[in-house]
């Protein structure tokens, strides 16, 4: 935990630092999938089991500095998750709202914190103000203290039935990585200043894997699979970046001239 305060301070730091005219801060959301493999245990599940893909959201706080017209500096602070999600089909009933299924869920979850800096190149701007960017870099990724979570579907479980029969384990190691990322986006500036961007993005996570199991009973049969899951994701980003902290004087210096 000591590191991550200190490298939320650094972030403070930066953003300070970044109050020059050529800096522009802005606000990232998303949303992302990690893949999750069998490593053991029965490699037959029931029809009613699903090994879900770890699905999480993302939110970052960022700055940005545009080198010039081809190319910009991109870091900042980001929060996501990483986990396991295991799924039981229920019976449902047809009476009443048609198709709403029941049912249950245990997932086990361990937050992140990141630290991107990534190195874009982005093409000029059309006659519509839209441009296309494609980059790279690495991120500092921290996962919090070592967690190992057991339990039978209960507490961390999401549940609409009775989850007895459903259980499971959790093992997440406490690292810090160094892993690269790439990004390719389309972006929409607009005449105030601010710009609009959607990107899709592939994380590679470089540290230990992550490792979970699950057991349940169904009609009578045991069932025990062994899983892991590497980190890495792919996943997409909608961000806003306000106007650079020189935007008004910049606006001021075209008025004068258009006036002389």
């Amino acid at each position: 935990m000591k590191k991550i305060y200190t490298l939320i301070l650094s972030v403070i730091a930066f953003s300070a630092f970044s109050q020059n005219n050529e800096w522009r801060m802005g606000i990232q959301v998303g949303g992302h999938g990690s893949h999750i493999q069998l490593t053991g245990g029965m490699p037959e599940a029931n029809a009613r089991f699903d090994c879900n893909n770890f699905g999480a959201g993302q939110i970052d706080i960022s700055g940005r500095y545009d080198l010039n017209d081809k190319f910009m500096f991109q870091s900042g602070l980001g929060f996501t998750e990483t986990g396991f999600q295991f799924t039981i089909l229920e019976n449902y009933s047809l009476i009443g709202k048609i198709g709403q299924r029941k049912n249950t869920t245990l997932r086990y979850q361990l937050p992140v914190v990141q630290i991107p800096f990534m190195a874009a190149y982005k093409t000029p701007l059309n006659c519509r103000n839209i441009r296309y960017f494609i980059g790279c870099g690495v991120v500092l990724n921290f996962q919090s203290d070592s967690v190992n979570i057991t339990n039978n579907g209960k507490g961390d479980a999401f549940s609409v039935a009775d989850t007895s029969y459903l259980g499971g384990s959790a093992l997440f190691s406490s690292q810090t990585s160094i892993d690269p990322r790439f990004t390719a986006g389309i972006e929409k500036a607009f005449k105030k200043g601010g710009m609009l961007s959607f990107s899709f993005v592939a994380h590679l996570h470089t540290g230990n894997p992550m490792r979970s199991t699950a057991h349940y009973t169904i009609d009578g049969t045991r069932y025990y699979h062994e899983f892991k899951s590497t980190g890495s994701y792919c996943g997409f980003m909608i961000s806003y970046w306000f106007r650079n902290f020189g935007w008004k004087n910049k606006q001021v210096e075209t008025e004068l001239i258009k006036l002389k």
